[in-house]
């Protein structure tokens, strides 16, 4: 089940930030995870100020989110054993229905995400360095 979620609980919070940090970990061990940990509390400031989707396993736990805040997609996170199950497709369809355009940033040696945005239909605009960690990044959107 896909959740709008508002008015985040310390739980909720605390399940989407290991779900990030487990997230950034595997998607990108090009970037030294010391990277991620400097991020961490930036990020917990910010979501309770993005729309954040998270999908609910039966038993109500987060095993996956979608952080969005005017059309840009600041990440999408799947728990790594619910992965290749459809999760990310289905809150990357939820969010097309509700927003157009939709832009993104991802890794280039981030394959698996890459090939994950190309097949749902997001199309490569540019191409950059990122200045904080030296990496190629695609600047990426969709839209209907």
């Amino acid at each position: 089940m896909i959740k709008l979620v508002q008015n985040i609980t310390p739980d909720e919070l605390t399940s989407i930030m290991n779900i990030w940090q487990e997230g950034n970990a595997e998607g990108h061990p090009f970037i030294a995870e010391t990277y991620w940990k400097d991020k961490s509390d930036l990020v917990a400031k910010m979501l309770p100020k993005s729309n954040i989707y998270a999908y609910y396993d039966d038993s109500k736990h987060i095993i996956g989110f979608l952080g969005e805040m005017d059309n840009y997609i600041a990440g999408l996170f799947v728990k790594n054993e619910f992965q290749t199950l459809g999760i990310g497709t289905q809150l990357i369809n939820h969010v097309k229905e509700l927003k157009s355009p939709l832009n993104l940033h991802v890794y280039k040696k981030n394959s698996k995400a890459l090939k994950f945005y190309l097949k749902n239909r997001f199309i490569i605009d540019s191409e950059a360095v990122d200045g904080e960690t030296n990496e190629i990044e695609f600047s990426m959107s969709w839209k209907k």
